[in-house]
């Protein structure tokens, strides 16, 4: 057999996991369409799971120079987390597709990280906020493959689920959240963003039990992908390709995330201006989920890939060239495509040529490999020639877009054979 997934793959592992995935299941025959409680409910869990990003991402570092951490310091604990995140998900997601039970790795994963995130609250010192932070990072961030992977298998399980329409509750919530806790926050004390985490990780919790266990392991058979998960698939060239044209893609917004604020107030950028600018971002991608269904319709997955490089390429392009405000207006909405197109192929590939008994070792290669710790490495570089000149830290970033669209130029072959 020739390598690849599903069609790809080698013969001896293919054919038992289309064989378990053919069986004839309860309800099949009937209307494909989700119910809209199943909707509902991964919604929900997108909404839960990005409050607690919300609040995270942009205040935590706040958070944790109130408890004495110098910005060094602040470096090394966000670092502490990206590897742990690496280290953790695939680990987690391989048990979880090996069990076939994945709605209850998931509740254990989002109890477990609301009780490792409370002691946050009495940590004193570098020492105790490392630990936590190891430990937190260890259990939080497989929630969001995990959740993807679901997801997936809810859309292989009924053709109408919008993925992208669901995800766009759990960007608009980022958005609200980061708005609200930035607006309340002022003049109250710091510790109110270690609540809205705190409640954030609560409610997800409680929303991984709402999510539809129906047919959660209806499958699940001991083929030797089943064995193997993660072995199976890195021995996919396909799925290896799309693998380096997401990290490479997603990595090149490294400079974006770490040093765009920076850059734009050093340049006298006003600073309700850079949130609007984030904002806009933002928004772009929520429309770009809404409507995600028609543009996947269309476009095969080097196509999304290929639309995510080009436009994180102009964007940088622009980013290194200028800082005026009414530039990075008319550029910024490009993160609609730079990053969600990007993730869309990425989500697209897994939902629709994965199979099922692999789904949550695939997102999490996705998350832990291209988008950890590529993000990471390139979040160093881009730290160390923003130093020196920030046009040569953005420019850099078109470069890791421009390898990733090659990358995904070598997936046409792959979707010319898939349609063939």
């Amino acid at each position: 057999g020739k390598p690849g997934i599903d069609g790809d793959i080698d013969a001896s592992v293919a054919a038992p996991l289309r064989r378990g995935s053919s069986r004839r299941r309860p309800g099949a025959g009937h209307d494909p369409s989700p119910r809209v409680p199943e909707l509902l409910r991964f919604a929900a869990f997108y909404v839960a799971l990005f409050v607690v990003l919300g609040a995270w991402v942009p205040y935590w570092p706040l958070w944790l120079s109130s408890r004495g951490a110098t910005d060094a310091e602040i470096g090394v604990l966000v670092g502490i987390g990206i590897l742990a995140r690496a280290a953790a998900t695939p680990w987690f997601a391989s048990r979880a597709d090996r069990s076939g039970h994945r709605r209850g790795w998931m509740t254990g994963l989002a109890v477990a990280s609301g009780l490792l995130f409370a002691p946050f609250f009495w940590a004193n010192g570098f020492a105790a906020l490392a630990a936590f932070s190891l430990a937190f990072g260890l259990v939080y961030p497989p929630l969001f493959p995990l959740g993807d992977s679901m997801s997936a298998i809810e859309a292989q399980r009924s053709p109408r689920f919008d993925y992208g329409r669901v995800r766009s509750f759990g960007s608009l919530s980022f958005l609200a959240t980061a708005l609200l806790v930035g607006e309340v926050l002022p003049g109250r004390s710091i510790d109110l963003v270690y609540g809205a985490i705190l409640l954030g990780l609560v409610a997800t919790a409680f929303t991984t039990l709402l999510l539809p266990a129906r047919g959660d392991d209806e499958d699940h058979h001991e083929s030797p992908a089943a064995r193997q998960p993660m072995r199976t698939l890195i021995r996919d060239r396909t799925f290896v390709r799309v693998l380096t044209a997401t990290g490479l893609i997603q990595a090149s917004h490294a400079a974006y995330y770490g040093f765009s604020t920076l850059h734009w107030k050093a340049s006298g950028v006003a600073e309700g201006t850079i949130g609007l600018l984030w904002a806009e971002g933002v928004l772009a991608e929520i429309l770009l989920f809404t409507v995600g269904r028609n543009l996947t319709s269309r476009l095969r997955t080097s196509g999304l890939f290929a639309l995510g490089a080009t436009a994180a390429i102009l964007r940088w392009l622009a980013l290194a060239a200028t800082t005026d405000p009414t530039a990075l207006a008319a550029t910024n909405w490009l993160h609609g495509l730079s990053f969600g197109a990007t993730h869309l192929a990425a989500y697209g590939y897994v939902a629709s040529r994965i199979p099922r008994r692999l789904a949550s070792t695939a997102q999490s290669l996705l998350s832990a490999l291209a988008t950890g710790l590529t993000s990471a490495g390139a979040t160093a570089i881009a730290g160390l020639l923003f130093t020196r000149s920030p046009t040569l830290a953005f420019g850099s970033m078109s470069a890791l877009a421009a390898l990733g669209l090659w990358t995904a130029l070598g997936l046409r072959r792959a979707d010319d054979e898939r349609r063939g």
